[in-house]
């Protein structure tokens, strides 16, 4: 028993010993911090004390060392406690890193870093007006600015005795304002010292020259001696020698808005003229003061009637049915105009006021109708009665895009060869035969003929005019349609053999000409090969589209990423096409083209 009670006191013991026992913690390597940076900047003037404490943490008793990159010997100027201090010289001027390291028995270790720049003091003369050189009477004004200075005091001296320029003139902030007398004309050698309480001490050296007072005259003439109706004109008259000087003004223009008022006691002029002070005005201004001096100064300014020029206008004089048209109207003597637009296409117009906006940006898309030659006139007043107007030119081209529903080829009228006649048949009677390619806007004899066949066929109703507009282009669609062809409103191959053909039936001559062929095509699928079956042109946009791009880029004529519309690039590309099979390079899809597209 007693046995098993000494077992377990010497138990509880060793328990107690270890829930009782010293813990041994590893202590964290110690770190160091700059702080009461002085001056707070970093940046010293030569002769100056910087500052700082360094502050360890983590540390036991711990010991400093310290350095600088540029090797300046800084031991001494950091005390056992962390506290350093050091007053820079000349030779110091420049960048200092400062490297202290902390370190102690137990092996802790840590270093903090800090740049000290020390300047030079300086002194600079800034914000200078009328000066170094000057004119008796008008005052002369610069700031002193020193750098590397604390609280700073000036002074200031004139080499010429008697002169008004003394100590007076400068303030205790630097500032120097004075005007010199009509007695104290010549050079002034000037010395100006600056210095504080630190010893630092800058002497400056500046040479003034006065001379004799100018005439009066105008000064900042705004926008110039030439300015737009509606513009303010303004500037200053200068009256250097005058005490309170007095101000008239007359104009030799009649009868003139300009009076006593527009030129204020001050000799400041402002005036804003009006339509009807368009022309030449002569301004005679008299400077009087109470001591008798006078002088007149001339000034001549002509006004100038409002205007509108048209810029940046794209793409420019000439644009396609569906593009738009913008250009910029830059507006002089004009105050928030506003505008009224008119056009006189002899076929009527699409173009509204509503085409521009309060800014002047003019915004126009053309239709169909618009094709031709444009005179658009833009009239603009503003309140205050000013008034311009302004005309450009703009010529409307293209090509009607095709109606969207698919023809099948099979339907296509194919004369035959013996219908059309041959050249050297003999069997023709007289006619025309026709061989271009003609579309809206097109102009020439061709078109003439044209008319005058669809006349004979009963299709158009009016006088052959030689131009191809929306009529001409109405009529063709129904010749067309009683021709089976698809009623695209211009000509292609197919539409020109049928009117060649339907030309030996009124007797027609048929001239010396090649016609070609062509190859009836069915609009289905042939194997994975896509078969063209509509007419295309520049504003087509659909999947036919986008197909006859794929089979352009795939034989060397497309190079850019198909988009399903049909545009100016399009259009280049069908040309080259059709060169390199021999058919006429008209930009457009017809007849002619679907069935060499079809067959490659």
């Amino acid at each position: 028993m007693i046995q098993k009670l000494r077992t377990s006191s010497l138990y509880f013991i060793s328990i107690l010993f270890v829930l009782f026992a010293p813990v041994s913690f590893v202590e964290a390597a110690g770190s160091l911090t700059i702080q009461e940076l002085s001056p707070a900047s970093g940046t010293v003037s030569v002769n100056s004390p910087v500052t700082f404490k360094v502050v360890p943490t983590g540390f036991s008793s711990p010991y400093f060392t310290i350095s600088d990159n540029r090797g300046i010997y800084l031991t001494s100027n950091l005390s056992s406690f962390g506290e350093f201090s050091w007053t820079p010289m000349s030779r110091d001027v420049g960048n200092h890193t400062i490297t202290i390291t902390a370190s102690d028995s137990a092996g802790n270790s840590a270093s903090a870093s800090k740049v000290i720049t020390v300047i030079q003091p300086s002194v600079t003369l800034t914000a200078m007006k009328n000066g170094p050189a000057a004119f008796a009477g008008s005052p002369m004004e610069f700031q002193i600015t020193p750098v590397g200075f604390t609280n700073p005091t000036y002074w200031i001296g004139d080499s010429v005795g008697g002169s008004t320029l003394t100590n007076s003139k400068l303030n205790s902030l630097g500032a120097f304002y004075w005007v010199p007398t009509i007695f104290e004309l010549g050079q002034h050698n000037v010395t100006i010292n600056v210095s504080d309480q630190s010893g630092h001490f800058v002497e400056l050296s500046q040479v003034f020259t006065v001379s004799d007072a100018i005439k009066p005259a105008v000064q900042s003439l705004v926008p110039g001696t030439t300015t737009p109706v509606g513009g303010a004109v303004t500037f200053s008259l200068t009256s250097p020698g005058f005490t309170a000087p007095r101000f008239a003004i007359i104009d030799s223009f009649i009868p003139s808005t300009i009076s006593a008022d527009k030129l204020s006691e001050t000799g400041v002029f402002s005036w804003i003229p009006v339509q009807s002070q368009i022309g030449v005005h002569n301004l005679r201004m008299t400077i009087t003061d109470s001591s008798g001096q006078s002088s007149i100064v001339l000034q001549t300014i002509v006004v100038q009637a409002p205007s509108i020029t048209v810029e940046a206008m794209t793409p420019g004089k000439v644009v396609m049915v569906g593009d738009t048209l913008k250009f910029n109207l830059q507006m002089s003597g004009l105050i928030v105009p506003t505008f009224a637009v008119s056009d006189n296409h002899p076929g009527g117009s699409s173009v509204r006021t509503n085409n521009i906006s309060s800014s002047g940006l003019f915004i126009w898309t053309p239709v169909r109708d618009d094709i031709g030659v444009h005179n658009i006139a833009i009239n603009a007043v503003d309140t205050n009665g000013n008034y311009a107007t302004v005309r450009t030119d703009i010529t409307v081209v293209g090509i009607p895009i095709a109606p969207p529903s698919p023809v099948v080829a099979s339907s296509v009228y194919s004369p035959p060869v013996s219908a059309i006649g041959t050249p050297s048949s003999g069997n023709s009677t007289g006619g025309y035969y026709f061989t271009k390619s003609l579309a809206i806007g097109s102009e020439s004899s061709e078109v003439l003929e044209l008319q005058k066949r669809l006349a004979s066929l009963g299709f158009f109703f009016l006088t052959p005019t030689s131009y191809y507009g929306s009529i001409t282009s109405s009529a063709v669609k129904k010749f067309q349609s009683s021709r089976g062809l698809e009623p695209v409103g211009f000509v292609g191959p197919g539409t020109r053999a049928a009117l060649n053909a339907s030309g030996a039936s009124v007797g027609a001559s048929v001239a010396t000409a090649v016609i070609p062929s062509v190859s009836p095509l069915v609009a289905t699928a042939n194997g994975n090969r896509y078969v063209f079956t509509k007419s295309l042109a520049i504003g087509s946009e659909n999947s036919e589209v986008l197909e006859l791009q794929k089979r352009l880029a795939s034989l060397g004529f497309f190079f850019v990423t198909p988009t399903s519309y049909y545009g100016p690039v399009t259009a280049a590309a069908v040309k080259k096409f059709q060169a390199s099979v021999g058919l006429e390079q008209v930009g457009f899809v017809g007849s002619g083209t679907r069935a060499a597209l079809n067959a490659r």
